[in-house]
């Protein structure tokens, strides 16, 4: 299953400087209903290295939303994750 009990916000500095520090999980990168990109770790600093362009695959496919979930298991989540929703920047 998709993103538990998780409303799709904005891809922007702003809300990802909302979100609190240090919290691990999973998260992805979405625009039009196309998954883009499924990550795990500190939620907060890898969105916001996507967000200064870290990764040109990312970047090139210009997110326009995100979705995360906060969960001890996130490396189990991930692979999850990418297996159920096949985003184009994890293939």
């Amino acid at each position: 299953m998709p993103f538990a009990t998780q409303d799709a916000q904005e891809f922007t500095r702003r809300n990802i400087q909302a979100l609190a520090e240090g919290q691990m999980g999973v998260y992805g990168l979405r625009k039009e209903g196309t998954w883009i990109y499924v990550g795990s770790g500190d939620i907060r600093g890898r969105l916001v290295g996507h967000l200064n362009r870290d990764n040109n695959c990312i970047r090139f496919q210009a997110p326009t939303h995100l979705e995360y979930e906060v969960t001890d298991d996130y490396v189990n989540r991930e692979k999850a994750l990418i297996a159920e929703l096949n985003p184009s920047c994890n293939r």
